[in-house]
């Protein structure tokens, strides 16, 4: 997915190729002065003709036109909070059951549980990544119980 600097440069260049098909520029003479111009930022070969036809042809339009069909994101609050709450009424949930449920990929649940609410799966579970203070705190005093009675069962031995 593109970020709005991207999209920015990239619109700047069509518009480039704009005005070099109204002054008359061939399609490899536009494609050398964005590549002079932009350097590495440059767009590809394919887009230089692509939209160098494109404006050749009398159309105008600089920008990407709207697309139909699935909307390009699905990691959305409404589907985070959805999975957040099928988590903590069952953290043994796969993520094939996840993503059946929410009706989304596996690889975009995978996204949502793993970098948006920073779990992992451990023994089973989801957990989170980072323990609360309490969690911490909780987490200690059962390993020193754990410590104490190993030292018991030592002696007991």
């Amino acid at each position: 997915m593109a970020n709005e600097e991207d999209v920015s440069v990239r619109v700047r260049q069509r518009c480039v190729i704009e005005f070099c098909v109204k002054l008359g520029k061939s399609g490899n003479e536009t494609l050398e002065m964005l590549r002079q111009a932009y350097g590495g930022e440059s767009i590809s070969r394919a887009a230089v003709f692509r939209w160098w036809k494109h404006f050749k042809e009398g159309n105008t339009r600089v920008t990407d036109e709207a697309r139909s069909g699935r909307p390009s994101t699905v990691v959305t609050d409404v589907n985070i909070a959805k999975a957040t709450e099928m988590l903590k009424n069952d953290r043994r949930l796969t993520l094939r059951e996840l993503s059946a449920s929410l009706g989304i990929s596996f690889e975009r649940v995978q996204h949502i549980v793993t970098e948006e609410l920073k779990m992992r799966r451990v023994c089973a579970r989801w957990v989170p990544r980072n323990l609360t203070e309490e969690q911490m705190q909780r987490h200690i005093e059962v390993c020193k119980n754990n410590v104490t009675q190993s030292k018991k069962r030592e002696l007991q031995s």
